[in-house]
């Protein structure tokens, strides 16, 4: 049976999360190369155009995407997203509230014994790298489509106190499988608008998909990237479901690292690169990193540095860090929680 997690105000106003005791949950290997040893690194914003990996935490460690490096100690990846929490409701008085639920896999990377979690983000930032937390549905009948007002505020809300509390950058908007086919007006842009007003200083991805072609172009104007939802295929931004998205905003190219890829497909994942360079693109997206063991994506990485013109080779460090001890049960964050964390 899932059990909620139960956010309690402290003098210091820091969250707390009371869930299943988590075994195991120190990072022993943190830095499979001391982070520190790397006293000249850059990171976002030092090469263009910027990366964003995915990683699949339900198998994945997201530290491994901290090992990845151009041959001017650049880090291969600008941003590493948590993929990811999911949206999930409640009934409180007669009404439906929406609620973030961490599952078993993800909830070690933000919560430790009743305590928010910084440890992962805070060595993505060592590492001049930026964290974010991707929420996304999960069949509960409620998604990023179909909120109304006051679940828009709500919802904000939740993101905003767990994404600050937690130590993350921003958020990505993800609007599939809410299990539900209802769309209300304004709510995908109402969700954004109000998670800004919120938090100022976090950004916004948005994952191409589902009704973001509901998502207004006052709402477009707070988004930092966007990412098609096509994988292994280059698409200009004219094919943007949001309007009023610019080329700075874009990534053109999706790329599945879950796979391998032939020696023809690699010479045009080159090209696709050196096109997102040469045509002004913000970025390049990169989906379900997995251990370099499983699947090395240095053959992949190398040719996106070599078009986009990035000092090559591409080295790893590492990349075959192990997952955490999943928290039974995982955890459900409120809107009544948040604001008595956040308050």
């Amino acid at each position: 049976m899932k059990k909620n997690c139960f956010i309690l105000a402290t003098i210091a106003a820091l969250m707390s999360f009371s869930c299943s005791k988590i075994e195991n949950v120190t990072e022993a290997t943190i830095p499979e190369t001391s982070i520190q040893s790397r006293v000249q690194t850059k990171g976002v914003g030092d090469k263009t155009p910027e990366t964003f990996v995915y990683v699949e935490t339900n198998d994945v460690n997201p530290l491994n995407a901290i090992d990845y490096w151009l041959a001017d100690n650049t880090t291969a990846f600008d941003y590493v997203c948590f993929f990811s929490a999911n949206i999930h409701k409640i009934t409180v008085d007669s009404s439906e509230q929406p609620t973030l639920y961490l599952n078993p896999e993800l909830c070690p990377y933000l919560c430790d014994n009743g305590t928010p979690v910084t440890t992962y983000t805070d060595a993505i930032h060592d590492n001049g790298q930026e964290a974010i937390l991707s929420v996304l549905g999960d069949w509960q009948g409620i998604g990023l489509s179909n909120m109304d007002a006051t679940q828009q505020e709500q919802f904000a809300y939740i993101l905003c106190c767990v994404i600050t509390q937690c130590g993350f950058d921003g958020v990505l908007f993800d609007d599939e499988y809410s299990g539900s086919n209802a769309v209300v007006s304004g709510s995908y842009s109402g969700i954004i608008t109000k998670f800004k007003a919120l938090c100022p200083d976090k950004k916004v991805f948005v994952f191409d998909w589902g009704g973001t072609n509901s998502i207004s172009s006052s709402a477009a104007g707070l988004i930092n990237g966007v990412h098609h939802g096509y994988f292994g295929y280059y698409l200009p931004n004219s094919y943007c479901n949001i309007p009023g998205i610019g080329t700075s905003q874009w990534s053109p190219i999706s790329l599945e690292l879950g796979q391998t890829y032939g020696s023809n497909a690699l010479t045009t994942i080159q090209t696709w690169a050196s096109n997102a360079k040469n045509s002004g693109y913000g970025e390049i997206m990169f989906f379900n990193l997995r251990t370099r063991s499983e699947v090395d994506p240095l053959p992949v990485l190398n040719k996106i540095a070599s078009g986009a013109g990035w000092l090559t080779p591409v080295t790893c460090t590492g990349g075959n860090r192990a997952q955490l001890t999943p928290v039974t049960g995982g955890c459900t964050i409120t809107y009544e929680m948040a604001q008595n964390c956040c308050n």
